[in-house]
């Protein structure tokens, strides 16, 4: 949603990727100082996990980079392919 104060607000659905992958925006920000959440969709409730979609340090105006992992309930840490939910706001003029 582009709105005529040049706030913008983009968001959708992505699979995740084993190690860090790049999210290609819909429409570029005018800067990198836009705000991204990312949200786990866990793939089986029957596990006791904690799934942590993270956004890395490298931003674009057009595509950031992410990476999907979780923690088991033993403390092991391992790269997932489970899809999450993302929201960006930030400006496009």
């Amino acid at each position: 949603m582009k709105f005529n104060n040049g706030l913008l607000i983009q968001w959708g659905t992505k699979a995740g990727a084993i190690g860090f992958s790049s999210l290609y925006l819909p429409i570029s920000f005018l800067d990198t100082n836009y705000s991204v959440q990312l949200t786990g969709v866990s793939s089986s409730k029957d596990e006791v996990i904690v799934y942590s979609p993270t956004v890395y340090i490298t931003k674009t105006v057009s595509s950031f980079q992410f990476a999907t992992r979780y923690i088991a309930s033993g403390g092991e840490i391992a790269w997932t392919g489970w899809q999450f939910t993302w929201f960006a706001i930030g400006r496009w003029k």
